[in-house]
């Protein structure tokens, strides 16, 4: 998809919903970005779409949507009522793999990371939405589902467009592969046995809620999430149906399943009752330097207001020669983060990273041999860090603080070194720390948008940025303290306001140039000594 930013065009909207209603698809409108008021782009139905499942609109319902919103996106919505399978190819990996296959040789829109491959729906079969097929990002929406169609805005303003010679008036579209049949229709791969719950956390329409919000919940609990978590989270969910359910609604589907799960506790995954829980996760803890010199040791220590009294204590130590890991290792961690993700939870020890070039391209940077060459430094470093936590995580199962000595990773053998005697390793391996797996497995590493975070540049823009997303994702708006971003992230204090607003100048400016933040308030606090200031980051 071209870089270079596309005006919307009203007309060709208009001539796209006449086209697509003509050839028999069910399309609904959905929201887009408004460039002119910076609105954030969302994929939303701007209406109620049950009844587009089942019935085609009139072309007079589509040009009343058109005429109420201009700036709408496009959605075709897939399965029996449209006739259509589409392939949502989400990565290059996915589009290696389809190219390969096949599965390009159909009418193909493409994306902001990929690409939609469109199939004939085929007879006699059931095709529902399947979410991260064989672990890959390949998600299939049949019945039940939509896509975003050309002309629509992506939110960073290019246009959705139907790739030349395989436009949908051009191409004939392809049966869905038998074998991609077969593969969807297998349990576990995303059909109705948990992995296929992505489309409901854009809210159901009134018949889905309680079903939808019981199958949300026993996910959350198989993931370790707690009762007053999954609550929060149904309560969260719930603002996004159509028409919400009431508070006492949600609350009795959560106890409901709760219950359930507590009754058969006895039969989940053995490894999983292993997992330690930890109040505070490793994602959130400073490990990385903002500067670039050569330091061994930074520390960070959390006060109790009442007492004044030390209660926490986190350090992070460099040995040998090898120094902290700074802004470049940041960058190595979590793309090894993001290779284990697209590779599903729970991971497990040892993990196959592939080639250092493919840490190079999830990084986004060229596989030269000075980067690759640098990669592999960083790799050594990582292992090489030693973190001391003092009561800084929280052992739920003993109800007590952990004190401990432990690496991020524990061990790494690059590819073609020997791994053990007469065996050569054919893909750089990782050996991560017990701590790292636990993190791993509670999905605490899960919640980063890795290409938000490579698009960023300046280290403090990505600390902050690892910092609030999460949050933000839930709640809309997050509010930290200048001190706590300065101990997490370990950057310069400055201590009048007029410097730390300089100091936080280009990264602001970089989180609202790429649409994570809407709006920044920063709001001195009183008889503070040093300066202490609350920041409000908020979408």
């Amino acid at each position: 998809m071209s870089r270079k930013q596309t005006k919307r065009d009203p007309e060709k909207t208009r001539k796209a919903i006449k086209y697509y209603l003509s050839q028999g698809l069910s399309i609904i409108p959905l929201k887009g970005k408004t460039y002119s008021t910076n609105e954030k782009e969302s994929k939303t139905p701007l209406l109620t779409w049950s009844k587009y499942q089942k019935k085609q609109a009139t072309e007079k319902e589509a040009m009343k949507w058109f005429e109420n919103w201009p700036m709408m996106n496009i959605g075709i919505v897939t399965g029996q009522v449209s006739g259509i399978v589409v392939v949502d190819l989400d990565s290059n990996e996915a589009m290696k793999m389809a190219e390969k296959n096949g599965l390009l040789d159909t009418a193909v829109v493409r994306t902001g990371k990929g690409a939609h491959a469109y199939f004939r729906y085929p007879e006699g079969k059931r095709i529902t939405n399947t979410v991260r097929l064989n672990g890959l990002e390949i998600d299939i929406r049949g019945d039940g589902g939509y896509v975003v169609a050309p002309p629509s805005l992506h939110w960073n303003g290019n246009e959705y467009r139907w790739l030349k010679g395989k436009e949908l008036w051009k191409k004939d579209l392809a049966m869905l592969p038998e074998s991609l049949v077969e593969t969807i229709s297998k349990p576990g791969n995303g059909n109705g046995n948990g992995s296929g719950l992505k489309p409901l956390y854009g809210g159901v329409d009134a018949g889905q809620r309680n079903d939808s919000l019981a199958r949300l919940v026993g996910s959350w609990l198989y993931d370790g999430l707690s009762y007053e978590e999954c609550l929060r989270m149904a309560e969260l969910w719930n603002k996004n149906n159509r028409p919400p359910m009431s508070d006492r609604e949600v609350r009795a589907v959560v106890e409901s399943i709760w219950k359930k799960h507590q009754e058969c506790k006895q039969i989940i995954d053995p490894e999983l009752k292993k997992t330690l829980t930890y109040e505070k996760n490793l994602f959130y803890l400073p490990l990385f330097v903002h500067n670039r010199r050569l330091i061994h040791k930074a520390e960070t220590v959390v006060y109790e207001k009442e007492t004044n009294e030390v209660k926490r204590r986190w350090e992070v130590h460099g040995v040998s020669d090898w120094g902290l890991p700074g802004p470049f290792d940041e960058a190595v961690f979590f793309a090894i983060c993001m290779l284990i993700e697209k590779n599903n939870l729970p991971a497990r020890n040892p993990f196959p990273v592939g080639s250092i070039k493919e840490i190079a391209r999830t990084m986004g940077i060229p596989d030269t041999g000075k980067n690759l060459s640098l990669i592999k430094k960083s790799l050594k470093r990582l292992v090489a860090v030693t973190l001391v936590s003092d009561h800084t995580f929280y052992n739920a199962e003993k109800k007590q603080r952990v004190t401990d000595v432990f690496h991020l990773w524990d061990r790494v053998v690059f590819k073609g070194e020997e791994l053990d005697k007469n065996k050569k390793a054919d893909s750089t391996l990782i050996w991560m720390s017990e701590v790292v797996l636990n993190n791993f497995r509670n999905k605490y590493l899960s919640h980063l948008n890795y290409e938000k975070y490579i698009s960023l540049k300046t280290y403090i823009a990505r600390g902050i940025f690892r910092i609030i997303y999460p949050i933000l994702e839930r709640e809309g708006k997050v509010t930290i303290k200048y001190s706590t971003l300065q101990q997490r992230l370990l950057f310069n204090r400055e201590n009048q306001i007029s410097k730390i607003k300089q100091q936080l100048e280009q990264p602001h400016a970089e989180l609202k140039n790429k649409g994570i933040v809407n709006k920044i308030k920063i709001t001195p606090i009183e008889d503070k000594t040093p300066t202490e200031v609350f920041i409000t980051y908020s979408i």
